[in-house]
């Protein structure tokens, strides 16, 4: 029995989601990546050929080639003539779903998706004619009546301004009307004449490609006990509900995790508009949120903030994840994995390239992934952040290296809690969440003032043998010297973007 599957994938995503520093079209950007692979699909394609979605990219399973092809046809036919500047990849895969596994098949698939993107074309398109105006972001061609415009910016602009947009991020908000995301990067908040940071939160889920391999794993053991081709349909169709209600599970958790956090969020607001923490942006009536999801794609989370609150965020976020995700896939067969995730947060001020912003976050993802143990029953969050003062700056590896010491001058990154595997001497080789708060709320309660902090962070720069110096000079042993440099440093340098740390003794 011929099945023929067809796969759609946005290539490049990042650089069409990340490519301008106007918010809304980055939004925009990653709701047109929705519509494409999520969307208009399904206007082509009845609910029982869809396989799965997630990530960017969707599967789909045809009874006929000539469905599957016709299925493709429409589906590029409308991405490429609403949507211009996005470049999508499709592939076909044709099997018999009594005589194969579907494991296979999909393996055969990727593998055609994976030779296209490796052949694939330059691509041209008319940049000017001499008489056009290029737009100042992307040096295309101007659209007519679009305010200076490219085509691409422009259907970035009105997905963003669409219904599509509120739909797509409905049910991340607070389950109250007088809450908005923010559409622009100027309304998640900042202070007027007080330096102001943007926070870029970049979050991915651990381990889940092996994650994904042991369920494929379980299923593929199972293959190997069949020998009629009615087992072999069964089990084939079995596997694609179950992989899709995996895919389907995955999501919702970190949706729901997102929605959780923001309601956290929320509750905390008044208490920072009251200390003056974070102005409050009313427009009609409407508080506009000082945080905004820009991405919520599987385990591939993006999230920009108020800077002041991108720490704590993200630290409610990870536990959300963890405590959610627990929950949801404890009885999802071959995945009893513990669901636990890394993220990066880039702090960056309102001038700054956004798509380097991302970069950044996501390199900050990076290495705190790095951190997690080989064996997979120390599975645990680990967060890292950088503050940039202004200049482009280059790979995290160089910051670490030329800005921080080799990574002597900070504890970073940081922990949520020791893995449960770790004994007493590994628990001191790391540093958590809660030591960082700790030390921000010391240092606060010690009341040494704005200058002499600043002068323990210079000594800190210094070396150790400066930071004793100083220390001495001082003679603040006792109130500062307790706490080790790098996250004596790390505990100034972040003191005023961490809200709620200075509580955290209490």
């Amino acid at each position: 029995m011929d099945r023929v599957l067809a796969i759609i994938e946005v290539s490049q995503k990042q650089r069409f989601i990340f490519s301008s520093n106007k918010l809304s079209q980055n939004i925009g950007a990653s709701i047109i990546i929705r519509e494409i692979t999520e969307v208009i699909p399904k206007e082509y394609c009845s609910e029982e050929e869809v396989f799965f979605i997630g990530g960017g990219k969707s599967v789909y399973e045809f009874d006929s080639e000539e469905k599957a092809k016709e299925f493709i046809k429409h589906v590029s036919e409308e991405a490429i003539e609403t949507y211009p500047g996005v470049e999508v990849f499709m592939a076909l895969q044709k099997y018999d779903a009594e005589r194969e596994s579907v494991l296979d098949a999909v393996d055969r698939l990727y593998s055609n998706l994976e030779k296209k993107k490796s052949i694939r074309r330059g691509s041209f398109g008319i940049q000017g004619l001499g008489i056009t105006e290029l737009s100042k972001n992307t040096n295309k061609p101007v659209v007519v009546g679009t305010d200076g415009l490219s085509a691409e910016e422009y259907a970035k602009e009105k997905a963003a301004r669409s219904k599509k947009q509120k739909s797509a991020y409905k049910d991340l908000l607070p389950e109250d009307e007088r809450f908005e995301f923010a559409m622009e990067f100027e309304d998640l908040g900042g202070t007027k004449d007080t330096k102001s940071y943007i926070g870029v939160i970049a979050l991915d889920g651990n381990r889940m490609g092996k994650k994904f391999t042991h369920f494929r794993d379980a299923y593929a053991k199972r293959y190997e006990q069949v020998h009629t081709a009615e087992e072999m349909y069964a089990l084939n169709t079995e596997y694609k509900k179950a992989y899709r209600n995996l895919s389907e599970t995955i999501e919702a958790v970190y949706r729901e995790a997102v929605r959780e956090t923001n309601n956290e969020m929320v509750g905390r607001l008044d208490d920072m508009y009251e200390k003056k923490q974070l102005t409050k942006n009313e427009k009609d009536g409407i508080l506009i949120l000082p945080m905004r999801p820009l991405i919520a794609a599987g385990d591939d989370i993006c999230i920009v903030t108020d800077g002041r609150i991108a720490l704590l965020y993200s630290e409610i976020l990870l536990n959300k994840i963890q405590t959610i995700g627990d929950e949801k896939l404890a009885d999802i067969q071959g995945f009893r994995f513990e669901m636990r995730a890394c993220a990066g947060i880039a702090l960056i001020p309102g001038h700054y390239p956004f798509f380097r912003a991302h970069e950044l976050a996501e390199e900050l993802a990076s290495n705190a992934k790095k951190q997690l143990p080989d064996d997979d029953a120390a599975d645990t969050c680990v967060l890292d952040f950088h503050i940039v003062q202004g200049e482009i700056e280059g790979s995290l590896s160089e910051i670490r290296k030329t800005k921080y010491d080799s990574s002597r001058m900070t504890a970073k990154p940081y922990f949520l809690e020791a893995p449960r595997t770790f004994g007493e001497e590994d628990k001191k080789k790391i540093h958590t969440l809660k030591q960082l708060k700790d030390c921000i709320a010391s240092l606060t309660k010690a009341d040494v003032g704005r200058g002499v902090l600043k002068e323990y962070r210079d000594a800190l720069t210094n070396g150790e043998q400066a930071m004793r110096a100083y220390l001495n000079e001082k003679r603040m042993n006792k109130i500062l010297g307790r706490f080790e440099r790098g996250l004596a440093f790390d505990a100034i340098e972040a003191m005023d973007l961490y809200y709620g740390a200075k509580e955290s003794l209490k």
